[in-house]
């Protein structure tokens, strides 16, 4: 075994060495540049086993999303030993191939006898996956005429595109309006990585639907709410009151109380004045009877 040193330009060198009747011929790399103060330390040995040029190869580009994994390989002989690292920390693996899902600086050793040889360092590096979701902002069901926004709730860097089922409908823009039934999602992109946001489910109710009738009869009370939808305000109107009590409640869409109704018992017509539009639910409850009208105001 001898050493020697010797300068000269980056790029692949073949060599040949003799001693008696052993002769062996290969090649080597020269990869780091002397002002960057890096060796490039090369082993010539007459055994075959141990390799010239050890490096680590990758099954993919290894830049992964978050949950993939990579294999790492370098070249397999029998009778070497193998040391895997990340940075300068020892991992288990033993043998010529590596798994990993973890970002970092990998390098492998290879051990015979007095001989080691360590590959240059070889980085895989983890992006992560964009965080996605979808915020309603109003009633996710709705008669006919109503309509509900989608707002997207991404980071910046993300682009996306709204989804209605498998139909893309629209790119990145930060909120749409609704006025379908269907399951509304958002599928978003960063860095190579996809994620796909829960489905938002809108429903519109039919024409015929009770929550869309402006009138419903029970016994001796029918009842009828109109215009619906409504702006400012909306009639509910009586056409028979008994003797039993009557409670009117106005909720908005998000379940909040936003009135208790007093109802006009001389003329069975009572205005409800309402000053913000949205989706509200008129709650009316009589004995053991409870109607629910749902209401739009514009």
């Amino acid at each position: 075994m001898g050493k020697t040193t010797f300068e000269g330009f980056l790029g692949t060198y073949k060599y040949t060495i003799n001693s008696g009747d052993k002769m062996r011929t290969g090649t080597f790399e020269i990869n780091n540049s002397k002002k960057s103060g890096v060796a490039n330390p090369v082993i010539l040995s007459f055994d075959t086993s141990i390799p010239d040029n050890l490096k680590i190869t990758a099954s993919k580009p290894a830049c992964l999303c978050e949950g993939e994994n990579i294999i790492l390989n370098t070249i397999a002989v029998e009778g070497l030993e193998y040391q895997w690292f990340i940075g300068d920390s020892l991992l288990t693996e033993k043998s010529a191939t590596l798994s990993t899902t973890a970002a970092g600086i990998y390098s492998v050793k290879v051990k015979k006898g007095a001989i080691e040889i360590t590959s240059p360092p070889f980085e895989v590096k983890v992006n992560p996956i964009p965080e996605v979701s979808v915020i309603a902002t109003g009633d996710l069901s709705f008669c006919p005429g109503g309509k509900v926004k989608l707002n997207a709730n991404v980071s910046n860097d993300v682009s996306y595109n709204w989804m209605k089922g498998a139909l893309r409908i629209n790119g990145s823009v930060s909120s749409i309006d609704v006025e379908q039934s269907g399951s509304y999602s958002l599928v978003a992109s960063s860095n190579g990585c996809t994620a796909k946001s829960e489905a938002v489910n809108v429903q519109v109710y039919s024409t015929t639907d009770p929550a869309c009738t402006t009138g419903i009869e029970d016994n001796e009370i029918s009842w009828q709410v109109y215009p619906n939808p409504f702006k400012g305000s909306f009639v509910l109107e009586a056409g028979m009151l008994s003797n039993e009590p009557v409670t009117a409640e106005l909720y908005n869409s998000l379940g909040a109380l936003v009135k208790n109704i007093k109802l006009n018992q001389v003329s069975g017509k009572t205005t409800i004045s309402v000053a913000n539009p949205g989706f509200y639910t008129l709650r009316i409850s009589t004995g053991n009877e409870v109607k629910i009208f749902k209401l739009i105001g514009n």
